[in-house]
């Protein structure tokens, strides 16, 4: 079984012994209900319902059109599935509030099902929590802070992804990679995730070569089974097009360059300033730097994430037994490292990492840091969303927010790697200083078990019995009855 973190770890975050038991799960349950009922209420009696352009979509779709031939979309195949499906479940024409309320409905039964996943998913994985309660709060309450989940689909490439890795884990291959094709139909990019998952089973050498190949003939078949089909339906033009849209969009204002940008703009008088850039649907920024953005966000993302895989490869090879954990943090930095070098950041995407971040765990305080820091990073996005008409206008108190949020995530990217990379330095600097161990002399049970029989010469300890026993003989004298025998003795002879 998988362990992904220390057996003398206490229980994360909190060290409350109440929790244990019944306190505890009713604890997670008024958690999960409230935060949840007050998300679908903000829906149905709030209406802030999804993008506009889901409802777009499932409303061509229930008139008989279909994505990618009869009108160009921007999502993956099984992303427009979860889009268009809640379109399905009305009576008469459809409205903005049945599709709203639907969709909200349909995104927390998966919420409530990757609650649980998680829940059994953390009893077999780390020692401090068999019971799951804890991250089972840690989830509820980070997708609690996000505030996205009635409103957007990427809890499902989250679910998708963590089943992937926890399936790699267990060595169920097959399942494991066809979660990630999953995932990737669902967001494209987990596809990030497939050199990690090769790196985990080729550094184990033979063992994992059958692994490897049963892995991806599974993702082979599965992808074909969805292409083939597609490409029959709606020619091969659209799907490029779905791909290719993301490579040559604009610099979207959540994202971590036009953060800078923004804040340059009013320290230096750039002329820096956001506009509806409908072929992305979504706002952009405009300002003198998009030049050098566009040159250095693509490289930017491929170093970074080619640097994740190299350290990666150097973990499990210098600390093979932490090679579970390495799998486990080095597949939610991945999709991190994208999100913060994707000209692309808005504050839903991080639903997609929030199932792997509640299984995530240190030791000491760095846990309870993380954490926090993620939390941080998720109620800042909410309180972007409150300024965000000052954010659309270059006011300083949204791009203090926005700069803020994304702070909160660079720094929880960065505990992450730390994390990650400390063993690897422990190591470095003990080998530095050249530290020898004094090995424990060779006992008989080792000796045997390694291959020494008995028939083999083995060196006597100086202290051994045999020694103390022929020292005995040699010293201890003669009495007169024994001398008496031995002349009697020497005589019949």
């Amino acid at each position: 079984m998988a362990v992904l973190a220390p057996r003398s770890m206490e229980a994360p975050l909190i060290r409350l012994r109440s929790l244990d038991g019944r306190t505890g799960w009713m604890l997670l349950g008024a958690l999960w209900l409230g935060t949840r009922l007050i998300y679908l209420l903000n829906v149905m009696l709030g209406h802030h319902y999804p993008d506009d352009a889901f409802f777009l979509y499932a409303q061509r779709f229930s008139d008989g059109l279909l994505p990618y031939r009869n009108f160009p979309v921007e999502y993956p195949p099984l992303g427009m599935l979860f889009i268009i499906l809640p379109g399905l479940l009305h009576d008469g024409p459809l409205t903005v509030w049945g599709y709203g309320t639907s969709f909200a409905l349909e995104m927390l039964a998966l919420d409530l099902l990757t609650l649980v996943l998680v829940i059994r998913l953390a009893k077999g994985l780390i020692p401090g929590d068999r019971t799951g309660l804890y991250s089972g709060l840690l989830y509820t309450a980070f997708v609690a802070a996000s505030g996205a989940i009635a409103q957007k689909f990427d809890l499902v490439a989250g679910t998708f992804c963590v089943l992937a890795v926890v399936a790699l884990l267990r060595r169920r291959d097959g399942l494991a990679w066809v979660m990630l094709v999953l995932a990737t139909l669902t967001k494209g990019y987990p596809l990030a995730l497939a050199p990690v998952f090769i790196l985990y089973r080729l550094m184990e050498g033979r063992a994992g070569y059958r692994a490897l190949y049963e892995g991806l003939r599974a993702a082979v078949v599965s992808s074909v089974a969805v292409a083939i089909p597609l490409v029959l339906v709606t020619g091969i033009q659209p799907l490029i097009h779905a791909v290719v849209y993301h490579v040559d969009r604009g610099t979207e204002i959540e994202s971590m360059y036009s953060g800078l940008m923004l804040l340059g703009g009013r320290l230096f008088g750039l002329a820096t300033f956001s506009y509806a850039n409908p072929a992305d649907l979504s706002r952009d920024i405009l300002s003198p730097l998009n030049l050098v953005v566009d040159a250095i966000a693509v490289p930017l993302g491929v170093l970074l994430i080619g640097f994740l895989y190299w350290h990666f490869y150097r973990a499990i090879k210098a600390r093979p037994w932490e090679r579970d954990s390495a799998l486990l943090r080095t597949s939610l930095l991945v999709l991190l490292a994208f999100m913060i070098t994707f000209r692309a950041l808005p504050g839903h995407y991080l639903l997609a990492v929030l199932p792997l971040a509640a299984l995530v765990r240190f030791q000491g305080r760095r846990q309870v840091i993380f954490v926090l820091t993620l939390l941080g990073a998720l109620l800042l996005g909410q309180l972007e969303t409150v300024v965000w008409p000052q954010l659309l206008d270059a006011q300083w108190i949204g791009i203090l927010v926005l700069n803020l949020r994304n702070g909160a995530i660079l720094a929880s990217f960065g505990l992450l790697m730390s994390g990650q990379m400390q063993p690897l330095l422990t190591e470095t600097k003990a080998l530095g200083q050249r530290v020898t161990r004094v090995l424990p002399k060779t006992s008989l049970g080792w000796a045997v078990e390694s291959g020494i029989r008995s028939w083999q010469e083995m060196p006597t300890p100086f202290d051994s019995y045999r020694e103390k026993a022929t020292s005995r003989e040699r010293i201890a004298p003669l009495s007169a009855q024994q001398v008496h025998l031995m002349q009697q003795r020497s005589r019949i002879i």
